[in-house]
């Protein structure tokens, strides 16, 4: 455990934290266990995102990538965690706005399209698909 984990999870201290639940990092003991199986599976995660909880109790989403050694006859597991935080935020609020759109076309029966010209691809939304009673891609 290096200090920016330390500061990452806002443990007050490396003992406390050594001395205490390290479990309670996740939200769920089955969400460890998960992690745990994994990685005795496949020996390593890469980049899966995961809902941690600080030492606070406070939640925040990381990146999770590890690989579990061995040495000396001792399993271990190195690796890193990115806070995301943001960037889940910023997808979950685009995902909204999506969402609500493709309900405000489908109230005000409207849609729209675009067109790339480099690529020559259309792209339409659902509804001026249903409007236009286009089935599938054209």
């Amino acid at each position: 455990m290096n200090d920016a984990f330390v500061r990452l999870f806002s443990i007050p201290d490396k003992e406390s934290f050594l001395n205490g639940d390290q479990h309670r990092l996740f939200n769920t003991p089955e969400e460890r266990e998960g992690i745990i199986d994994e990685l005795i599976e496949f020996h390593s995660i890469s980049n899966k995102l995961i809902s941690f909880k600080h030492f606070d109790e406070s939640r925040f989403w990381g990146r999770l990538s590890c690989t579990l050694l061995e040495e000396d006859g001792e399993q271990f597991i190195v690796g890193t965690i990115s806070d995301v935080t943001i960037q889940q935020e910023h997808e979950s609020m685009l995902r909204e706005s999506e969402n609500e759109l493709r309900e405000a076309q489908r109230i005000a029966k409207i849609g729209n399209w675009q067109l790339f010209n480099t690529s020559k691809n259309l792209r339409r939304s659902e509804e001026c698909i249903r409007i236009h009673g286009f089935s599938g891609e054209v």
